[in-house]
């Protein structure tokens, strides 16, 4: 899929080197496929000498969402778990400090 997208991308300098770009669809990320290989980590796959470096970042979305959880629940006791705690209440329109609106009953 890579492939095909940066196929398109050559006037602007994108070369996609095979080899390595194929290394980096082995499935050694996350779920066993797709992701880059090698445990999850950032991969350049481009050709050595192209005018832009291309490159496969893993997303990492289970770290994040691990944080937003230990948030959510309060796991996160410390001040950036606090601070991150405010953000989100701050975001969502509420007071950090007052429970969400009150929902009608009935």
């Amino acid at each position: 899929m890579r492939t095909e997208a940066a196929a398109g991308l050559g006037f602007l300098g994108v070369r996609l080197d095979a080899g390595r770009n194929d290394a980096a669809a082995g499935g050694g990320g996350p779920a066993g496929g797709g992701g880059p290989a090698g445990g999850g980590a950032d991969r350049d796959i481009g050709q050595p000498g192209a005018p832009v470096r291309s490159f496969v970042i893993a997303a990492r979305e289970d770290i994040e969402i691990a944080g937003q959880v230990r948030v959510v629940l309060g796991a996160g006791g410390d001040e950036l778990g606090s601070r991150r705690a405010s953000e989100m209440a701050d975001r969502d329109g509420r007071d950090s400090a007052r429970p969400g609106p009150a929902l009608p009953s009935g």
